[in-house]
């Protein structure tokens, strides 16, 4: 059997599903696992030298129409198209290659409209999307359409990455320190985002507490409304070292690793370290709990109790266009306290 997985998808949507993969293995061990990927997330990079990948198809958006001969020979007995990792050219691409079945989802209460197209599509297997599902069941329940009956579903997940230390000497970072995000959703959404105050607020706290080093992470696009503000503050702190938009997937994931404590937002960031089962402090706001909460025993949530609170349930739009013209960006996030964060940093912090 061959398949095919699109991985047109952030770095925390392919870190949940690796369970699906995981699972591929299992019921199918001589099966030959492909990926196709090409957007700016790198996210095919969260399986890099694994295992479970036997080669990557890395196809730009833009670059379709140079691919459509050779996608005629791909012949994968599934080509599965998860929700979060549809660009809309990807369908369209397989529906006219060598691939002899789809397995996709659906929104049960989509336009019905869209519901006639969807019937229409041939060699397409429709699965419903369910409410107050994880991510990772949503994932496995494409699989279970290719299985056609239930299997034990593991839901731990899992990265690949080569461990070293060559991150820390690069940045002459010490074994004992906290990782601190402040931004989040590729700096495109301040609404899951806690105010530069309040972790300048909790960065004093955390120094003069501990007095380890605060490792900040993320992306380039993060710098100017989260980062920038923060770094202004300490910036002849040698003990705060900014790594965001300077490191690799690799890196990050060793950044990660080698930590004691990682303070988060729901990201990408916060998936990889509940995978490497990091002490994981994770900031919920409007995003949808139920559906991308992390699960192992290491990870500990705190939520921001605004009237905006898990907002974005069952796929609800939600961004700062949804907010009053007296409530700012981050107001969702502002339901949450630095005392709160401290007392649970105080109670799993060694």
């Amino acid at each position: 059997m061959k398949i095919l997985i699109s991985a047109y998808t952030g770095l925390g949507n392919m870190v949940m599903k690796t369970p699906m993969i995981r699972t591929l293995k299992a019921l199918y061990p001589f099966a030959q696992i492909d990926l196709i990927a090409g957007n700016s997330y790198k996210a095919e990079n969260i399986l890099q030298d694994s295992n479970y990948i036997d080669q990557t198809i890395l196809l730009k958006p833009q670059d379709t129409h140079v691919h459509k001969s050779v996608a005629q020979q791909w012949n994968y007995d599934y080509g599965i198209i998860p929700f979060d990792a549809a660009p809309d050219f990807l369908p369209k691409l397989l529906r006219k290659s060598a691939v002899k079945q789809l397995v996709r989802h659906y929104h049960p209460k989509e336009n019905p409209l869209k519901k006639i197209k969807r019937k229409a599509q041939r060699k397409t297997i429709w699965v419903p999307l369910q409410a107050n599902r994880h991510e990772i069941d949503l994932n496995l329940d494409l699989v279970e359409a290719i299985y056609k009956k239930p299997f034990q579903r593991n839901r731990q997940t899992f990265i690949s990455f080569k461990k070293d230390t060559h991150i820390l000497t690069k940045y002459e970072i010490q074994q004992s320190y906290c990782i601190i995000q402040p931004g989040a959703a590729h700096g495109t959404d301040p609404t899951k985002i806690w105010a530069p105050e309040l972790f300048i607020e909790l960065m004093h706290h955390l120094l003069k507490s501990y007095g380890h080093p605060l490792v900040i992470v993320g992306e380039e696009r993060d710098y100017e409304k989260s980062i920038k503000p923060i770094m202004q503050v300490f910036e002849k702190d040698e003990r705060v070292i900014n790594t965001a938009g300077r490191t690799s997937i690799d890196e990050m994931k060793n950044l990660l690793y080698h930590a004691q404590l990682i303070i988060c937002h729901d990201s990408g960031i916060m998936h990889i370290a509940d995978a490497l089962e990091k002490k994981l402090i994770a900031l919920f706001g409007p995003s949808d709990y139920n559906r991308v909460k992390p699960l192992r025993k290491t990870s500990y949530c705190l939520f921001s109790k605004t009237k905006y609170l898990n907002a974005k349930h069952f796929f609800k739009p939600f961004s700062v266009k949804n907010l009053s013209k007296d409530e700012a960006e981050n107001y969702p996030m502002s339901g949450l306290s630095v005392e709160e964060v401290m007392n649970l940093v105080k109670r799993i912090y060694h």
